[in-house]
């Protein structure tokens, strides 16, 4: 039996989810087992700096070793050594068909069992418990009636790749309008409706790799009635990681915490957000897109 491993992760969190369920979803399709990852890749992009080999981090210091493994059958992992070791590449578009797939209103698990296997990897790789507790502790600041989680997706890495695949960081094409103003963005929330109750917002982003002042952003976010609270204004008892990708995944466990999300649907963060949380089933689902044309946001179902 042919036994499958992931070469080197790239990549921010959910790219890399996305890769692993690609992996796992292959192996299926092809009869074989599945050896896990030893590492993930745990780099901030800024500029100046390039990845190396180093930035990497234990795959469970970051997420939950017992939750994901009492998750996944057992007969299809090994510790065996790989027969052909698949590039991120490979698996990456793998995972995001068999998401999409997972992600349809008349999917069948009994059916599609690579893509039940894609969601129910994905799903399963939550934070340690200590993270888990972080974002326990920053959600019980908030009055979960009032905040939204908002993927402020304005970084320069975000606007370079805007600009290598669009030629410009604010677009309109069909029914989609991309942006990095804030003011474009505060102001669509504070024109949906279904948000009208919301006056604080907090801040899913690297702030290291940030191109306007977080001064500025909470001027800009003040204006539209909103404090927006980023990770350097947390409180001095949580004890907030170093690490790029920890910081990711307490966002993100944070934002499946909160009733109410805003992100934009070009965003594998704000996607496996939406499908994970589907899959779950765990509240209502409150989630919101800003990269639409009009003057408000449009809620997903």
């Amino acid at each position: 039996m042919e036994v499958f491993e992931l070469g080197p992760l790239a990549g921010g969190l959910n790219n890399q989810k996305m890769s692993i369920a690609g992996l796992f979803a292959t192996a299926i399709e092809r009869n074989g087992k599945v050896r896990i990852p030893d590492h993930v890749f745990d780099f901030t992009p800024m500029a100046g700096k390039s990845p190396s080999e180093s930035d990497t981090l234990q795959i469970w210091e970051a997420f939950d070793q017992n939750t994901f493994l009492n998750s996944i059958p057992e007969n299809l992992l090994t510790e065996k050594p790989a027969t052909e070791v698949l590039s991120f590449n490979d698996c990456f578009p793998a995972g995001a068909k068999a998401l999409t797939r997972a992600a349809k209103p008349n999917f069948d698990p009994e059916e599609d069992k690579a893509a039940s296997a894609a969601i129910t990897v994905t799903a399963n790789l939550v934070p340690t418990q200590q993270l888990q507790q972080v974002a326990a502790d920053i959600t019980g600041h908030f009055d979960l009636s009032r905040v939204t989680a908002l993927q402020l997706r304005i970084e320069r890495d975000w606007q370079e790749h805007l600009i290598r695949k669009f030629g410009s960081v604010e677009l309109t094409r069909d029914n989609e309008h991309v942006t990095v103003d804030v003011d474009k963005i505060f102001s669509k929330i504070a024109n949906t409706p279904e948000l009208s109750g919301v006056d604080r917002i907090w801040a899913c982003c690297d702030e290291d790799d940030l191109l306007i002042e977080k001064s500025s952003i909470k001027v800009a976010a003040a204006n539209y009635g909103f404090k927006i609270e980023f990770k350097s204004d947390l409180p001095d008892g949580i004890d907030y990681p170093e690490s790029r990708l920890k910081r990711s995944l307490i966002d993100f466990q944070i934002a499946m915490n909160l009733r109410n999300y805003v992100g934009l649907s070009l965003s594998t963060f704000s996607n496996i957000l939406l499908i994970v949380a589907r899959h779950n089933k765990n509240h209502e689902l409150n989630h919101f897109i800003y990269n639409v044309v009009g003057d408000r946001c449009k809620k997903r179902t």
